[in-house]
Parts: C-alpha cells; structure tokens; sequence
C-alpha cells in the first residue's frame, strides 16, 4: 500500500505534465467569412467573402520529443457578394507543407512546396501554422506572449501584419465526449504596406484587435477553434487625393472532421 501510494503521488496531473499533440491523421474543416464595408467618395459598400477549405494533419514519431508533420490542403473554394469574376482557388488543391515540430506545437523545420507561386506559398505559411504552438509544460493557469509578423505579396506589393497574441490556457471543458484544454488568444494588430489596383498606386494602414478560443483534448487532439477579428483601415490613394476608410470583420472556425 505504501508503495502505490508513492507512485500516486510522484505521478502528476495531465494538466501539469503539459499539453502535448499525438500522432495521426485527422481531417479537419475551415470556413472564414470576411465582411468588409467602406465609403469611397461618399459612398457605401459592402461585401462578404466566405473561404472554405479542408486540411488533412498528419503526425509521426520522429525522435526523441520530435514529431514530423505535414499538413495538406484537400480542397478550397470561394464564394462572394463582389460583382467580379472570382480567381480559381481549386488549382491550389493538394499544396502542402512538412516539416518537424515539438510535441507542444512548436515548429522547428518547414519544408515549403518547391516550384510553388506566391499565393501557394502563403496558403502553405498559413497551413505550417494550422496547430497553436504552446510552451513546453505549460498547464492550467499559464499565460505567454507571442508577436508575430508576416509580409505576403499581394497585388503588385507587400503588406506586412504584425500581431500581438496574448494566450492562456484555461480551465477544461468537456468536447466531443472528452475532457478538452481551453486555450484563449486575445490578439492586438498593425497592418502597413502598398499594393497596385487598377494600375494605382495605393498604400494601406490599419489596426485592430481580435478574440480566439482553441480547444485540445486531453489525448493531444487538436479538436476546434473559433477567431473573431476587427480591424479598421484606411487605403490611400496618392494619385486621386483619396482617403477610403475600411472596416473589416473576419470570423473563423474549424473543425475535426468524423
């Protein structure tokens, strides 16, 4: 009795050993609705834009505290209330990234698609960080700051966004017939750079903040997230004297898939 009492108690908590993700392969679902409205020359407009897509996440045992992963995109589409022929997004079906990472989500080497255009290269930057990196031990309670900042070229220039996140791991729930670790993300943003539209110059500044909520099982299952996002923007237009004041909502969730 003295010795399985022993045992009880240098045996931690799950909680306190740290969120960890499991190998596998596991199929998940993401929908992003953007809706946008500005007011160009006295003008209102507004439009959504909705974005579908289906990951395939895939995990195996590297070494020691290292797993491989990739993360394959199955299939994208787009929907929008914009009077505009909208770009073929299903070419990009199949664009993946690999590399390794820490069993707490942390990544460690990427291995892009090679040959790749620049709007898969961004849709493979956003799939290496499709699981939330956490601190390694991190339990119940624990809080960090992460800052991150990233340039994609769009439309004949670069904007740059960099992002604040403040995250938490709070306390569990139950999900999908499980316990689940809670793990908020409260997100402060900068956005700055130029682009070119119909052949005009323009700049773009902006700022905003965001709430997000991400939930873990207990068996180091990445299981669903919600993020919601506001940001405020103002595009310039050098050649025509022109301010145009942008607000913008993005609203994202995801989900494992049966």
């Amino acid at each position: 009795m003295a010795r399985l009492l022993a045992l009880l108690v240098l045996v931690p908590p799950l909680a306190a050993q740290g969120i960890a993700y499991t190998p596998g392969n596991r199929h998940y679902r993401e929908v992003t609705v953007t809706d946008r409205v500005d007011a160009a020359e006295g003008t209102r407009h507004q439009n959504k834009t909705t974005i579908y897509r289906q990951v395939t996440v895939a995990l195996t045992p590297k070494a020691k505290d290292t797993l491989a992963f990739s993360v394959t995109l199955d299939s994208m589409s787009l929907e929008s209330t914009l009077a505009v022929k909208l770009p073929d997004v299903s070419k990009y079906k199949g664009t993946a990234v690999s590399g390794t990472m820490s069993p707490s989500g942390k990544v460690l080497q990427t291995r892009p698609p090679a040959g790749a255009d620049a709007q898969a290269q961004s849709i493979a930057q956003s799939l290496s960080r499709f699981l939330l990196a956490l601190p390694p031990n991190a339990s119940t309670g624990a809080t960090w700051v992460d800052t991150i900042s990233k340039t994609e070229q769009q439309s004949g220039g670069d904007i740059t966004t960099t992002s604040i996140v403040t995250s938490r791991i709070e306390p569990d729930t139950q999900l999908q017939g499980g316990k689940a670790f809670r793990i908020s993300r409260a997100t402060v943003l900068t956005l700055k750079g130029t682009a070119v539209q119909g052949n005009e110059p323009i700049s773009v500044q902006g700022d905003g903040t965001g709430q997000g909520m991400y939930y873990i099982s207990d068996r180091g299952v990445f299981l669903a997230a919600t993020a919601d996002q506001k940001m405020n923007m103002t595009i310039d237009i050098p050649s025509r004297g022109m301010k145009i004041p942008v607000m913008q909502t993005v609203r994202s969730t995801t989900e494992l898939l049966p």
